[in-house]
C-alpha cells in the first residue's frame, strides 16, 4: 500500500479528508503502511556515524543539492499503553529552480500511519491511501504535469521514504505525518522509542547484474537517481535504503537537522520517574499529567529518542481509564497494571553464546558500549553455567571450539579476547548466528543447559528477511536476547529476532 496526495478541487479535497478518517478507523491500525524511492542521482561512500538523512533536492536533469534547512517537530500525547504522533518536517527549496525532493523518513516499526498532509503556497492537500502501483502513477502523473504531489511509502516496517514533486524556487515546504503507535511495558517500566536516524546498512552480497530481475520496489515509477549502494542478491532494493546523510552537528555546534518535541504524558497512574535515556529534558507536572520538552529547546537528529516512565511501587493492581470522543463516537481504554513483586531467586544451569559485532559500523563509542555489555554479562555467570563468545565482521571468530564451564579460566580468557576486540570490516551476520545455532552441547554437561544466545550489534544490515528466516529453521530451543548497540539500532531487526 502507499500514501499519495496531490492537489484537487476544494470539494475534492474534503471528501478526501473523510474518506481518510473513515479508512483510520476502519483498517489503518493494521496498515504501517507504505515507503518510496530513496535518495537521487549522486553516489558516494557510506559514513558509519548516524545522522539524518539529508534532503534531496532533483532539477528535471537529474543533478541534486542539499536542501538549505530541514526542520523536524514532534509532538506526542501519550495515554496509557497508546500514543498519537505527529511528526512535522519544513525545508526550503533555494536553488532557483523548480525541484523534486526525496529522503529517507525513519518511524517505529509498529506504528499505523493514519495521515499524511503537505503544505505549500498556502495551500494543503491531504493523502489518499491506495494501491502501491496506483499511488505510483498518480503521483508521477502529478510530478510531470508540475503539480504539487507528495508519495510515502514503505520499504521496511521501520524506514518510509518520501517524495515531494515539484517544490518552487523560494518556497517552504512542510509535511505532515500522523500516527499511532503502542506504548511498551516491562520490567515494571513503560518506554517509548521514535527514531530521528538511521544508521549506515551494510550491504551484503553479489551485486546484481543488468539482466536480472529489478525488485517490485523500484519497478513501478522510475528511478531519477539512487543511494549509495547498488542491488544485490541478497537486499535487492539497497538504493532505497542508504540515503546520503548530514553530519551530526556544525562547526559552530548548533544542530544541522534540529529535533524539537513537545511531549503530553498522561501515565492514568502515579509515577516514580520519567526521563528520556539520550535526550536532556525539561519535565513539567500539573497534577496527574506531564510535559515534556527539550531543555535547550532542540537536538541533532543523530539519536533515538526513548522515553522511559515508571509507576510507583504498589503491593495490589493498579488501573485507570482513559476516555476519547472522536467523529461522534465515545471510546475508552482500559489499562490495568500489575502489582510490583520481588522475583524469585530461581538459577538455571546455562549455556551463555555471546555473540558481538565488531564491524566498522561499531567503531568508536558503540564497540566500547558492546565490550562493556559484555564484560557485564561474563561477570554474572555462576559456576554451573558454561559460555563461549563469538565475534564478526567480515568473518566470525569463537574463542573456544565449544562452550566451556564459566570457572577462573574461563572467564581470565574471555575477559581478555573481548578487551581486545576492535572495530572494522563489513557486517557478514548471517555465518555468525548460524555458527552459534548450530553449535554443539558443552562436553561434560550431564544434561543439555539452557540454551542462550545473546547477540550485541546496531543491526546495520539490510538482509533481516534471511537472517529471520534462519531463525524460523534453526532456533530449536534456543533463546535468542538482542542488545541493541549505538544511537540508532535497527529496532525493527531487534524485535523481530527476538520474537
Amino acid at each position: 500500500m502507499a500514501v499519495c496526495n496531490h492537489a484537487s478541487h476544494p470539494r475534492a479535497l474534503a471528501l478526501t479528508e473523510r474518506t481518510l478518517h473513515y479508512l483510520a478507523a476502519a483498517v489503518l491500525a493494521l496498515l504501517v503502511a507504505l515507503l518510496l524511492e530513496a535518495s537521487p542521482r549522486a553516489r558516494a561512500a557510506a559514513g558509519s556515524e548516524p545522522g539524518a538523512p539529508t534532503l534531496l533536492l532533483t532539477s528535471g536533469g537529474g543533478d541534486s543539492t542539499a536542501a538549505v534547512a530541514l526542520e523536524t517537530h514532534l509532538e506526542l500525547r501519550i495515554a496509557g499503553l497508546l500514543a498519537r504522533g505527529t511528526l512535522t518536517q519544513r525545508f526550503r527549496n533555494d536553488s532557483g529552480e523548480w525541484r523534486e525532493a526525496a529522503y529517507l523518513l525513519p518511524l517505529p516499526p509498529d506504528a499505523a500511519v493514519t495521515r499524511l498532509e503537505l503544505e505549500v503556497d498556502g495551500r494543503r492537500i491531504v493523502g489518499q491511501i491506495r494501491e502501491r502501483a496506483e499511488a505510483r502513477q498518480v503521483y508521477d502523473g502529478a510530478r510531470r504535469a508540475g503539480r504539487r504531489a507528495v508519495l510515502l511509502e514503505q520499504q521496511r516496517p521501520h524506514l518510509f521514504t518520501s517524495r515531494v514533486a515539484n517544490v518552487p524556487p523560494g518556497q517552504a515546504v512542510e509535511v505532515r505525518v500522523e500516527l499511532l503507535l503502542p506504548v511498551r511495558y516491562r520490567d515494571g517500566e513503560f518506554s517509548l522509542r521514535f527514531p530521528t536516524t538511521q544508521t549506515a546498512v551494510y550491504v551484503p552480497g553479489a551485486p546484481l547484474t543488468g539482466g536480472e530481475a529489478a525488485p517490485e520496489s523500484a519497478a513501478v515509477l522510475p528511478l531519477d537517481g539512487s543511494g549509495w549502494a547498488a542491488p544485490t542478491a541478497a537486499v535487492p532494493d539497497a538504493p532505497l535504503l542508504t540515503p546520503f546523510q548530514h553530519p551530526r552537528a556544525g562547526s559552530d555546534g548548533r544542530p544541522l537537522n534540529p529535533l524539537s518535541l513537545h511531549i503530553d504524558l498522561q501515565p492514568g497512574i502515579p509515577l516514580a520517574a520519567v526521563d528520556a535515556l539520550y535526550h536532556d529534558l525539561a519535565v513539567a507536572r500539573l497534577g496527574d499529567a506531564y510535559t515534556l520538552t527539550l531543555r535547550n529547546g532542540s537536538a541533532e537528529m543523530d539519536r533515538d529518542l526513548v522515553l522511559r516512565w515508571r509507576p510507583r511501587a504498589s503491593a495490589s493492581p493498579q488501573a485507570a481509564v482513559f476516555r476519547e470522543r472522536q467523529d461522534g463516537e465515545e471510546y475508552a481504554l482500559l489499562m490495568l497494571v500489575p502489582p510490583t513483586a520481588a522475583e524469585a531467586e530461581r538459577k538455571l544451569a546455562r549455556e551463555l553464546l555471546l555473540v558481538i559485532d565488531v564491524s566498522g559500523s561499531m567503531q568508536g563509542e558503540p564497540i566500547r558500549q558492546a565490550r562493556h555489555s559484555v564484560l557485564h554479562a561474563l561477570d554474572a555467570l555462576g559456576p554451573d553455567d558454561y559460555v563461549n563468545v563469538l565475534a564478526f565482521n567480515d568473518r566470525y571468530r569463537a574463542l573456544f571450539p565449544v562452550a566451556q564451564p564459566a570457572d577462573a579460566k574461563t572467564l581470565g580468557l574471555a575477559r581478555a579476547f573481548v578487551r581486545n576486540l576492535a572495530a572494522n570490516g563489513g557486517t557478514e551476520m548471517l555465518p555468525a548466528l548460524a555458527a552459534a545455532l548450530r553449535a554443539p552441547v558443552p562436553v561434560g554437561a550431564e544434561t543439555a543447559p539452557l540454551r542462550q544466545l545473546i547477540f550485541v550489534t546496531d543491526g546495520a544490515v539490510g538482509n533481516e528477511e534471511q537472517m529471520f528466516a534462519l531463525l524460523e529453521a534453526e532456533r530449536g530451543d534456543s533463546r535468542l536476547f538482542t542488545v541493541g548497540i549505538g544511537s540508532a539500532p535497527n529496532g525493527y531487526f531487534m524485535h523481530r529476532a527476538a520474537e
